[in-house]
């Protein structure tokens, strides 16, 4: 079944009415979307930032797991969700075959300003971890500039590569 990362940002009402009565959602949450359309929570945890909770959910199909994200949004806990459909080594070895069939036939629409490079920089702010709020600019930027921008995303990319770290055993890989 295809994964997904599944992240939730509460809002300060739901986070008010779970301290007043604790409980781990994960599994609450885990039962309700399995009775609901077969999706199972692999792995997944609590953390404090833009997100409260971060989860890798196993579901049927792209339709159920939207079913699961459409729902949650609904209920009025969550102020904002984000869904990562998640490739498996498998997948992605395809896909990286494929690639050079479509960087052959690919070609980038022309740019603006003769011959520079275009980069990706924050459209408001100094770089941050949201990494989608940057927009596509010329590189007319100074070089402290451009570092910056660079160690920002270093340091998000090592974040999201530990955030995505699954516990290889509990997901059973390598069994036949």
């Amino acid at each position: 079944m295809p994964q997904y990362l599944y992240q939730v940002a509460y809002t300060s009402e739901s986070l008010a009415a779970q301290i007043k009565t604790p409980q781990d959602r994960l599994e609450v949450v885990g039962k309700q979307i399995s009775d609901a359309v077969g999706a199972r929570i692999l792995a997944g945890g609590y953390s404090y930032g833009e997100y409260d909770v971060s989860v890798i959910v196993d579901a049927p199909d792209d339709v159920s797991m939207a079913a699961v994200a459409l729902a949650i949004a609904a209920g009025g806990a969550v102020r904002a969700a984000k869904t990562t459909p998640l490739l498996s080594g498998g997948q992605w070895v395809a896909a990286l075959r494929k690639a050079p069939a479509v960087s052959a036939q690919y070609r980038p629409p022309a740019r603006r300003g003769g011959a520079r490079a275009a980069r990706c920089e924050p459209s408001r702010g100094p770089p941050s971890s949201d990494f989608s709020a940057w927009t596509l600019t010329s590189l007319d930027k100074s070089e402290e500039e451009r570092g910056i921008y660079h160690a920002a995303l270093r340091v998000h990319m090592r974040e999201v590569q530990e955030a995505i770290r699954i516990d290889h055993d509990h997901l059973g890989v390598g069994e036949g």
